[in-house]
């Protein structure tokens, strides 16, 4: 027997709507990296992942503006390639986060 992911199988089972929900979400995540990761390289995720799926909005977190503005001009993309994997749309809307990481001069010894 073949091996499948829970996500599947819960899907073909219409088992626990919110799980299934939960499951599908982090489906969407994880693909999203994995393109973010294809486009950009690994060191992406230094920069910016995927975070989650919340009423088909996925949250970005970005440690700068540069970074989100890169990503945003291949958002139609991004959405695309997100539904030709799942077979449906998966994602209405992204939506940024961007976090500064802490300057490094408040934390010198020197």
């Amino acid at each position: 027997m073949a091996m499948q992911t829970i996500g599947n199988i819960l899907r073909r089972h219409n088992v626990g709507t919110a799980l299934a929900k939960g499951v599908s979400a982090a489906e969407t995540v994880e693909k999203a990296n994995d393109i973010l990761k294809q486009w950009f390289g690994s060191s992406i995720q230094q920069y910016a992942e995927a975070a989650y799926v919340k009423q088909k909005i996925l949250t970005i977190v970005c440690r700068g503006s540069s970074t989100s503005q890169e990503i945003r001009l291949r958002e139609r993309q991004l959405m695309k390639e997100l539904e030709q994997s799942f077979g449906k749309r998966v994602v209405e809307k992204i939506q940024y986060r961007v976090e500064r990481l802490p300057s490094a001069d408040k934390y010198s010894t020197l």
